[in-house]
């Protein structure tokens, strides 16, 4: 095949070019039109763990209504599709600690009946990690709150999740069985409503 002179070989490929230049601008365009996850900002980054984790990134990004509704009833499908805006998940694996870290948060219109899904999701938390609920500590952050202790394959798995405003969120800590402190949990949980309080 011959070689073409290096201006014929541009003019050949002008048209493929052009259609990856434009098909990169109507990408660009449609995420710069595409609504902002309403989550962002919701929860916890690495500069909020600390150091001592690396961000798993297999486990981290937005939600989709798929995610949320994975495994609910019919009715409360019926009400995530109506009120459900959009998430957000963060996952962590520890580096220099034995624990790892899972926080979500999910937002929903003012009309959605968010107690309802609370109870729902609530009772799913303890139903999959065949936990059982805890007494919630002091300072508890938000409202409607619950903390389980369960199970996640061989850890332990420590989670809470709570209501503040718009939003459903959660912390979870996993780590070996009967090692995983509370106190941990509870101060990420302060911290991402102290991150949702300033967002509002």
């Amino acid at each position: 095949m011959p070689v073409l002179p290096p201006r014929l070989g541009l003019l050949r490929l002008g048209p493929v070019l052009l259609a990856v230049v434009c098909g990169s601008l109507l990408v660009a365009t449609a995420r710069a039109a595409a609504p902002a996850n309403p989550a962002k900002g919701l929860v916890l980054e690495l500069a909020d763990v600390g150091s001592a984790y690396n961000e798993n990134p297999s486990l981290s990004g937005a939600r989709t209504l798929a995610d949320v509704s994975q495994g609910d009833s019919a009715a409360i499908k019926r009400e995530l599709a109506r009120g459900w805006i959009g998430g957000l998940e963060r996952a962590y694996n520890g580096v220099s600690v034995p624990w790892g870290i899972v926080s979500l948060s999910d937002v929903f219109r003012a009309s959605a009946r968010i107690d309802l899904i609370l109870g729902a999701w609530e009772r799913d938390l303890v139903t999959i990690s065949k936990g059982t609920r805890q007494p919630l500590p002091a300072k508890a952050p938000g409202t409607g709150g619950v903390l389980v202790r369960g199970k996640l394959l061989t850890y332990e798995l420590l989670i809470y999740m709570w209501r503040h405003g718009q939003a459903i969120s959660s912390v979870d800590v996993t780590g070996a069985q009967g090692k995983v402190p509370l106190s941990l949990l509870m101060k990420l949980a302060r911290r991402q409503d102290a991150k949702i309080s300033a967002h509002r």
